[in-house]
């Protein structure tokens, strides 16, 4: 260690160090197993949740039965409130993580749908999402 700090040019070296001490650590962290969350239709929504929390802990499975139950009645505002509370939950698993992530997608496309159709709830519940996140 001595002899490196009594070389000469050992300051000049530090930021190549330094960068490429980054660049390791921001390649490690970055996963590229990940794909995006899955795009899913209306009709699609309920039955992902479904299968995403049929075995779950029953403190998981009463607010996703929830959810589930809005969605069918096709009450977005609804739903997407609800699946943001479930999402907040903890001890959830990676494929009710993503599938709350690909649902929560399609109903915020779904509310913005509907408040270019006039729809006020749709339109307040987009406003309160936009102002508290």
């Amino acid at each position: 260690m001595m002899r490196f700090l009594l070389e000469k040019n050992w300051l000049a070296r530090v930021p190549l160090y330094l960068g490429i001490a980054l660049l390791l650590a921001f390649g490690a962290s970055c996963s590229r197993d990940e794909a995006p969350p899955k795009v899913l239709s209306a009709a699609e929504l309920a039955p992902a949740l479904a299968k995403a929390f049929h075995n779950a802990k029953p403190e998981l499975q009463a607010p996703a039965n929830q959810v589930i139950a809005s969605l069918n009645n096709a009450d977005y505002p609804l739903s997407f409130a609800g699946l943001n509370n479930l999402k907040a939950q903890p001890g959830l698993t990676h494929e009710q993580d993503s599938t709350i992530a690909s649902v929560l997608l399609a109903v915020n496309q779904l509310l913005q749908a509907d408040q270019k159709q006039g729809n006020q709830q749709a339109a307040q519940t987009l406003q309160y999402y936009r102002a508290t996140k």
